[in-house]
């Protein structure tokens, strides 16, 4: 079984509820976005260069995600969101037959964060999912402590991007992930992922692997990242590395795909997979990169007969 548990759902509701919670709007922030760093071996198509935004109803968009899974033989996905109590992401999740899943997003810092991620995970999102340097925060800011007492009290995990992003406004000033070690250190029992490998501070996550049991890693993206490395780094490296300093009971799989145009990332997907079996991992190792560990740690619930 297959569950990608780093996701997208882009469309222009969603876009929208982006923009208004950054005090934008729709059109300025898609020009915005589309100023995004050109990188070599770029997708042609994301959120920082789609032609077209989807704008369709939440059930056509669950209908047209649960079509890009089977199509890649996915059994569910987990969309990471962009704000706090998207009506629209709800909705999708609630037409998806239980395949599709969501974390709610905030900046920990502000004032009411943790009452908003309160609401949503009552409502049902599986955890929360942070974007430091987009939203200009260090996670170890100590305004940020209740959203990880609202992670410890509902048993969900945080994900967080740090490193490298596509968004022109990314700050990496608030990249490094070794912000993350005195959080995980003191929320011991909240587990933290570290989304892209560190999108660009692997070293800083291996380090954090080996003192802090509670922090996980996540393989979503092209990770292309390993292309700006003063080293020759490769995709294979980069798992074999993460297995020995993690082990394969603190890896998620995931594509970061999110729909539109470019569809669901099949070519990410045959990559990693390819990756996989070149490691020769033992069958139940390789399960649970590929479902396990997300279904443990977000405690998703596969319909039965996608197993």
């Amino acid at each position: 079984m297959l569950v990608d548990a780093h996701m997208h759902l882009i469309s222009r509701q969603t876009v929208e509820a982006y923009a208004a919670d950054r005090g934008l709007g729709f059109e300025e922030m898609r020009r915005i976005l589309r100023g995004g760093p050109k990188r070599p071996g770029a997708a042609k198509h994301n959120i920082s260069g789609e032609n077209e935004v989807p704008d369709c109803t939440p059930e056509a968009m669950a209908g047209r995600w649960l079509q890009m899974l089977d199509s890649a033989g996915v059994a569910a996905g987990v969309f990471m969101s962009f704000t706090p109590g998207c009506q629209y992401t709800e909705e999708v999740v609630r037409h998806s037959q239980g395949r599709l899943f969501a974390l709610t997003s905030v900046d920990p810092t502000k004032t009411g964060a943790a009452a908003l991620v309160r609401k949503d995970l009552a409502a049902g999102y599986k955890g929360i999912k942070l974007y430091p340097v987009v939203r200009e925060f260090h996670v170890n800011d100590p305004a940020a402590r209740e959203v990880y007492e609202a992670a410890r009290e509902y048993g969900v995990p945080v994900v967080i991007h740090f490193g490298f992003s596509t968004d022109p406004t990314a700050d990496l000033a608030y990249g490094n992930p070794i912000d993350l070690n005195s959080v995980a250190r003191d929320f011991r029992d909240v587990t933290f992922v570290v989304a892209h490998f560190g999108a660009g501070y692997f070293r800083e996550v291996l380090a954090l692997g080996y003192q802090l049991q509670n922090v996980m890693v996540d393989t979503s993206g092209t990770n292309n990242w390993t292309r700006y490395m003063p080293y020759d780094l490769t995709l294979q490296d980069v798992f074999a590395r993460s297995f020995e300093a993690f082990g394969a009971e603190r890896i998620i799989f995931g594509t970061d795909s999110g729909g539109g145009p470019a569809g669901y990332r099949n070519h990410v997907l045959e990559t990693q997979l390819e990756v996989l079996r070149a490691l020769g991992l033992q069958d139940q190792e390789t399960e649970l990169v590929l479902w396990g560990n997300a279904c443990r740690v977000m405690k998703l619930e596969i319909p039965s007969t996608r197993q």
